[in-house]
């Protein structure tokens, strides 16, 4: 939800319980009232920092132009699949059925494909 009073400030509390480090923005949630805003705003002020959507985005460019994207062979890829995976994944590999036959009280037989 985007009421800051509500769904807003509880969800901030909960991240900082959960030592996350809490960005607010505050032109990206609204209450009913211009003074509950600013007292929500209060409110959780010592559990957040409190940014505008243009600071935010100043700070995501500021990040992208200061650390480059490593090169594509040093992105790490899906962990390895486990045996109990892999297994599962042999099991049904061929497991797939095709519809034939139909009639007029609908699907008659079911045929393992090939």
């Amino acid at each position: 939800g985007g009421l800051t009073d509500q769904c807003v400030e509880s969800a901030v509390r909960d991240a900082c319980d959960s030592n996350f480090l809490v960005t607010l923005v505050t032109d990206a949630s609204y209450t009913e009232t211009p003074e509950r805003q600013a007292s929500s705003l209060r409110a959780v002020k010592g559990f957040c920092r409190q940014r505008l959507t243009t600071d935010v985005l100043a700070e995501l460019d500021d990040l992208k132009k200061a650390s480059p994207p490593p090169p594509h062979h040093l992105v790490p890829g899906p962990p390895p699949p486990t045996q109990d995976q892999e297994d599962v994944v042999a099991k049904y590999r061929f497991v797939r059925f095709e519809m034939a036959d139909f009639n007029t009280k609908g699907l008659s037989k079911l045929v393992p494909a090939r």
